[in-house]
């Protein structure tokens, strides 16, 4: 048997203890820290969702309430595209806006549709003739011409070519000098 004095038994106890304790901690407080942490990330994930829920349930809540006026809205952005029957009478009013401001003009369909897909869209290519401030006016007028309560246009591009004399010669259609020649490729939605 071991007698121990005074001052080696007491650190015999105290390392005893300590390895009782680190035992214990292994064994009872890790797995318990452990679980701990798994329930906290769980409850955060489910705040998460809480969160996400009362999101979606504010933003269901405001759409029910702003339902009628963007409902009316739709109906009003609908009567902005051109109805697909009246896309030939478009042809013609774009005739009557080149001639009303003073162009020469050409106009084309770009792409014709393909195939049986839907339509949604013609592009037209627009060939004009005339002074800078004819163009300006067909492009106004081309954004501002009466149709309830307007059409839905795209202008995707537009290039503008000074003519030089010998253009003017080679045309022959009877343009001042200092001329331009544009060519507009314009979308037009229809429904």
């Amino acid at each position: 048997m071991i007698i121990f004095s005074g001052s080696k038994k007491f650190f015999a106890i105290l390392a005893l203890g300590f390895i009782i304790l680190a035992v214990f901690i292994w064994l009872f407080i890790l797995p318990l820290l452990n679980k701990i942490k798994i329930v906290s990330q769980k409850y955060l994930d489910n705040q998460e969702i809480i969160l996400k829920f009362k999101d979606r349930n504010s933003a269901i809540k405001d759409l029910k309430e702003n339902y009628p006026g963007e409902k009316n809205d739709l109906s009003e952005v609908k009567g902005a595209f051109l109805p697909k029957e009246e896309a030939v009478d478009f042809i013609s009013t774009l005739e009557t806006i080149a001639k009303r401001t003073n162009n020469i003009f050409e106009i084309q369909l770009a792409k014709p549709p393909a195939g049986k897909e839907k339509i949604s869209s013609f592009d037209f290519r627009i060939s004009l003739w005339g002074s800078f401030n004819n163009l300006l006016d067909f492009i106004a007028n081309l954004e501002n011409e009466p149709y309830p309560p307007y059409r839905l246009i795209g202008l995707e591009n537009l290039t503008i070519k000074r003519l030089t004399d010998n253009d003017l010669e080679t045309l022959e259609i009877g343009l001042a000098p200092g001329a331009i020649q544009s060519v507009l490729s314009v979308k037009i939605y229809i429904q």
